[in-house]
């Protein structure tokens, strides 16, 4: 029926001229993204971007020129059940150079990929058992964005052994971070740079750390002690291509229980520099 609909000489031109009046995609080229990623939400998310109040793009290195982009696209932050902690389910996309490279620079996308991340509401959140009141954290993780377009997101990754963190486990994460910070047992690892503040003075760095700006945390054996767990938080240093993780390590050697409180063993700060490609 719809195929004889469409063979009246009639309905086949206008179907033409309709088609020909769709307006094309405008071409995905390195300078046009760079200055405006957030029109394309919907576009390269294949689905209503309604919830997408912010993009960014931000050019992937490689050698001697650039890869790419990578776009990381981010609703609002929603409250979790622990009081001061939020949950953002952010959106990327890797837009790679079509090769051979062109003049305008058109980009290739990939499927987009959803990572989950944390974000705390305040310098030294209440993460214990208490169950949050869900309007006002609610209302506290509205206010964190926007999260993009600054130095520093203030939203982290949490791994606990090897699987994203759901917010007990990540709650878990934060609390054996603040217990690094204080414990009196703190072991500074030689430093491979003396112009890092970690390195200056390990000590003053380590208690003036703040936890809003971890940008990942990981649960897992510990790199110099595998028969113990460590939370391990990671610090971007961007001045100096480098960066600095806290580490903790936990009592006891089997997996942490999140229903019982962090009971950090040590604790001591590694400074280190991303490879340059």
């Amino acid at each position: 029926m719809i195929g004889s609909r469409l063979s009246h000489p009639l309905l086949a031109a206008a179907a033409l001229q309709l088609a020909a009046a769709a307006p094309t995609p405008a071409p995905l080229t390195f300078d046009t993204i760079l200055r405006s990623p957030l029109p394309l939400a919907e576009q390269l998310l294949g689905r209503s971007a309604a919830g997408i109040v912010e993009a960014q793009a931000v050019p992937v290195p490689g050698v001697a020129q650039f890869q790419g982009l990578q776009l990381y696209f981010a609703p609002h932050a929603h409250a979790t059940d622990r009081a001061g902690l939020c949950r953002l389910e952010m959106q990327q996309v890797a837009l790679p150079f079509v090769e051979p490279r062109d003049d305008a620079g058109t980009l290739r996308p990939e499927p987009p990929e959803t990572i989950t991340y944390y974000a705390l509401t305040g310098p030294a959140p209440d993460l214990g058992m208490a169950r949050a009141d869900s309007a006002g954290n609610e209302t506290a993780c509205g206010r964190l964005t926007p999260f993009l377009n600054r130095e520093n997101w203030h939203i982290a990754p949490v791994r606990f052994a090897g699987r994203d963190a759901d917010p007990a486990q990540a709650a878990f994460a934060f609390r054996a971070m603040a217990a690094a910070r204080e414990t009196e047992n703190f072991h500074p690892n030689p430093c491979p740079s003396g112009d890092s503040p970690a390195c200056v003075d390990p000590q003053a760095f380590r208690r003036a750390t703040d936890l809003r700006d971890l940008s990942y945390i990981r649960v897992e054996h510990c790199p110099s002690n595998a028969a113990s767990f460590c939370v391990i938080g990671t610090f971007d240093d961007p001045a100096r291509g480098g960066f600095v993780e806290l580490r903790a390590e936990l009592d006891g050697a089997d997996l942490p229980s999140v229903n019982l409180a962090p009971r950090v063993r040590a604790a001591s700060l590694q400074a280190g520099r991303f490879p340059v490609f």
